[in-house]
Parts: structure tokens; sequence; C-alpha cells
């Protein structure tokens, strides 16, 4: 009989047997030893068991027909025993005293729902951004306690870092991911903001995981991606009905902070009809934040002009 491990990792896979065995790699290279490891193949149409030979004695495999990673998680949650769960995507990667130090901040804050670390971004070249939140003029963060508010203005929590108390997916709006909505919102962003509804979120401040920048997962297609953010907001104003959220502030300072950067994918790509509507709505939403009252004045330059205020950018 297995010994019930603290932690549960659940590591998703499709099709990605070119990083899943590094992933898994960096799970065994903890140096807090207390985890499974839960792999859950969301129906690859490559069968990645010969590249997991030499990781069977270590790791849980499930295979499941193909329904998103939403689906994939919640099977690994099921599968799991830990009284702690860890979710890495396959083609990221922890460094080695990820889930030591954040079992020792959950032990120090007993609270907390969640813990999440600082970031990296990388590709095959080697490091691109060395922290997702230091000398980061973009967006605010990082924050923790309780964070409800606060994410409505940015999702700032890197998703391969976290590590939730299972305890806490037992509140009736939290549970797991949702599967039937997953082509329409974002996911992560979901569970977190239902989390959050809850539970204050602790906050390590180390580069403790590794986000990987490759073609399959680069947000070219942002317009989706802001789409489903909405979409998400949308669902988290439905979901707690008694918090009036159509009607927050920090709701609509939220929805215009998400169509300025939305604004501001157009304008780093020329389409500067589209960035200035974009403007024009995060305006709408939220006259008081002063960035899109900048740029949609810069909407009018020529080209030259912009070109100049995007590398002074």
């Amino acid at each position: 009989m297995k010994t019930r491990k603290a932690v549960s990792v659940i590591i998703t896979t499709y099709n990605d047997t070119e990083y899943l065995k590094e992933a898994i790699e960096s799970v065994l290279s903890q140096t807090y030893k207390d985890y499974e490891i839960i792999v859950v193949d969301d129906g690859s149409t490559v069968d990645p068991k010969p590249f997991l030979e030499d990781y069977r004695p270590f790791i849980t495999y499930i295979r499941k027909k193909n329904g998103g990673v939403s689906s994939a998680r919640n099977a690994g949650i099921k599968a799991s025993h830990g009284k702690y769960l860890a979710f890495l995507d396959s083609d990221d990667l922890w460094l080695p005293e990820k889930l030591e130090l954040q079992i020792i901040h959950f032990i120090k804050f007993p609270k907390i729902g969640l813990v999440y670390t600082d970031a990296c971004s990388f590709d095959g070249r080697g490091i691109l951004r060395e922290s997702k939140f230091h000398n980061n003029t973009i967006y605010d963060g990082p924050y923790d306690g309780m964070v409800f508010e606060r994410l409505f203005s940015y999702n700032f929590v890197p998703f391969s870092s976290i590590v939730v108390r299972r305890c806490c997916l037992e509140k009736d709006k939290v549970v797991g991911f949702d599967e039937i909505r997953r082509d329409v919102i974002q996911d992560d962003f979901d569970f977190l903001l239902r989390l959050a509804r809850y539970y204050p979120f602790g906050y390590v401040d180390r580069v403790l995981m590794k986000y990987r920048i490759h073609g399959s997962n680069l947000t070219s297609n942002f317009e989706k991606l802001y789409t489903r953010d909405f979409a998400t907001i949308d669902k988290t104003i439905k979901t707690f009905p008694e918090l009036n959220l159509k009607n927050a502030g920090f709701v609509k300072k939220g929805i215009g902070r998400f169509q300025f950067n939305f604004g501001l994918e157009n304008f780093e790509l020329n389409s500067i009809r589209q960035a200035r509507q974009c403007f024009i709505s995060s305006i709408l939403s939220y006259p008081w934040y002063f960035r899109p009252w900048l740029y949609i004045f810069a909407t009018y330059f020529p080209f030259a002009v912009i070109k100049y205020i995007r590398r002074v950018k």
C-alpha cells in the first residue's frame, strides 16, 4: 500500500512529449520529497508512454479522451490524495526549492488557501524575462492576502507556480475547473477568481518556476485570449450575484485595463483603428485610468511618430 503523500503534483500534457520529460525531471529534483506525481494525458495523438518508461516507478499515468486542460486537471484532482495540490503544465519547469518554500509558507500562514511564486520566461535560446514582477513597468503586483479585487485588473498569478490546499476545493463555487465553458472562458483565471473570493493568497518572492515560450503557446491569437478574459469576468459577475459586481468600481477598472491591454496589443501590431476603438472602450469603462487617454491621441499621429513612441516605451 502506498504511503499518502502531502503534495499531489498534477502534470497535464497533450502532444508535449518533447517537454514532458523535462517537466517530470524538474519535479523529481525538488528538495521537498513528500509528493506524488500524476501525469494526465489528455488524449494525445502521439502516445507518450514509450517516453515515460524510465519514470514509471515515480508517476501515476492517466490517459483520457481529449477534453481540454480543465478536464485533465479535474481527472488529476480526482486521482490525487495529497493535502495540497500543485499544477504544472508539461512545457513548464520548476526550480528545486519551489515546493519546500511553498510548504513552509503554508505552515507559517495556516489560513491561506493558495501560494504562488515569481517566475521567469525562457525559450530555446535562454532566459527572456528574469522575473515576472521585478523591473516590470507594465503591471502592478505581486499581491497577497485577499486578492479578489486585484485579480479583476490583472491576472498576475503564474499558474504553473501555484499550490492549493485541497480543502479549499470543497467550497460549492470553487470545486475544480470549468469543463463546460472551457472554450469560452480562461479556465485558469476563472479558477483563481473563484478561489480568491473565499481564501487569501500567499506569495513567495523567489523565481521558482520557468514558463516556456514556444510556437504552440505564443499569445499571437491575443484577440481570442482577451475575449475569453472578458467572458471570465462576466461569468464571475453571474456566479456571485450577492456581490453586485456589475456595478463595482474595481470591476469597471479591471475591464478598462483589459480593454486598454487589448488596444495596446493592436497598437503594437499597427492595427491602429482597432487599437483606437479599444482605448475608447477602456475610457468609457473607467475614465480615471490615464494610459488610454495618452494612447488614443497617439493613434492619430503619423506612423513615424508611432514608431518612435514604441521605441521610447
